[in-house]
């Protein structure tokens, strides 16, 4: 187990973003996590550990909590039972986070697209042994962590019901129980969530998944499984028309359960929009601020992360997207800062948004 003491005796210095790092005049436009502060959000995108100091600056300045997009889901810690757990990585995000007064974000401790196969035993009895013991040394060296995805992405597109994968399709709600239970037992104090995509826009599928979604919730909620939070991943998709007024009711919904709503993993997939640069940016801005401005109007929203602040490091823009993208994917331009790291009108549209919300 190691503490925020322990990480600055590791060289949490190191971590420290110079401010000449910042690019000249950054410092006149809003810094995000404060506006998010003033009125009870947080504010905090993925990162990946890119050393780029400008690209840190940004984070450094603008988040308040960081994500790790993919280095704390399970085969990345211990992919085989043979292996030793392998925290070197994350140690790494903890003691950024440290140096930089930011929260550190647990993602996740359950995703079936990237299994931990050592923790399937031949009975329940037996997987729950395995599997819990995962998730509670994971989440004892990290206690300063107060917030974590036990479960991310549950409901099947298609069937708008549980996924069939892994060990959900095997043991159900009686195994999400388990990991909730498992989490709150290793971190008493933590909130713990559910995470998942294809809540925000107006075709039937999602539809159908907002659906799926507040029934699986009520179901958690009958058999008193300790889940605090679920996140709307809001990866929004030009070639899915964007339903705010739907997801704010869905909000309301999940609300009404007792539960806090993060925005979790924002960005705008501009694949289907114009070639011009200026007349794109227009409209990606237009689709954050007016899915933000009605969205964060709601109270139960305490969290605004992006999945990526910037195009210089963004699933979208690498071509890691399972959707439709660019040609090349690197013209996209999906986040609040271009490649270069400066604003663009999708950052002052979000700052519009931020102002707009009354505080908590």
């Amino acid at each position: 187990m190691i503490n925020r003491r322990e990480f600055m005796a590791a060289g949490v210095a190191a971590c420290l973003v110079p401010p000449q790092a910042m690019a000249a005049g950054a410092e006149d436009v809003p810094a995000l996590r404060e506006l998010g502060a003033a009125v009870g959000i947080e504010v905090g995108s993925a990162f990946s550990l890119d050393p780029h100091p400008k690209y840190r600056a940004l984070l450094a300045r603008h988040c308040g909590v960081i994500t790790p997009e993919w280095q704390m889901k399970p085969p990345n810690i211990r992919r085989r039972a043979s292996d030793p757990y392998s925290f070197e990585v994350v140690d790494e995000f903890a003691r950024f986070c440290a140096a930089n007064g930011q929260k550190l974000h647990g993602h996740t401790l359950y995703w079936a697209v990237e299994p931990i196969e050592w923790a399937v035993g031949r009975d329940f009895e037996e997987t729950r042994r395995l599997y819990g013991g995962y998730i509670r040394t994971v989440m004892e060296r990290y206690p300063q962590v107060e917030t974590w995805d036990v479960m991310n992405e549950l409901i099947d597109d298609d069937t708008a019901r549980l996924r069939t994968e892994y060990l959900v399709g095997e043991y159900g709600y009686d195994f999400i129980d388990f990991c909730f239970r498992a989490a709150l037992d290793a971190s008493p104090l933590a909130r713990l969530a559910i995470n998942d995509y294809w809540v925000e826009c107006a075709e039937e599928m999602c539809a159908d998944k907002r659906v799926g979604v507040l029934a699986m919730l009520k179901r958690l909620k009958e058999m008193g499984t300790p889940i605090h939070a679920f996140g709307i991943q809001s990866h929004l998709y030009s070639k899915l028309p964007v339903a705010p007024q739907e997801t704010l009711e869905f909000i309301d919904e999940v609300a009404s359960l007792g539960l806090e709503v993060w925005i979790s993993e924002m960005d705008v997939n501009d694949s289907d929009l114009p070639e011009d640069i200026a007349t794109r940016d227009a409209v990606v801005a237009d689709i954050y601020e007016s899915y933000l401005t009605t969205v964060l109007a709601h109270p139960a929203v305490k969290r605004l992360c992006f999945w990526g602040i910037s195009d210089y490091d963004n699933w979208i823009v690498q071509g890691g997207s399972k959707w439709a993208h660019r040609n090349p994917p690197s013209s996209a331009r999906p986040c609040l800062f271009d490649i270069h790291n400066e604003p663009k009108p999708a950052f002052h549209a979000v700052v519009r948004a931020l102002r707009s919300v009354k505080p908590r």
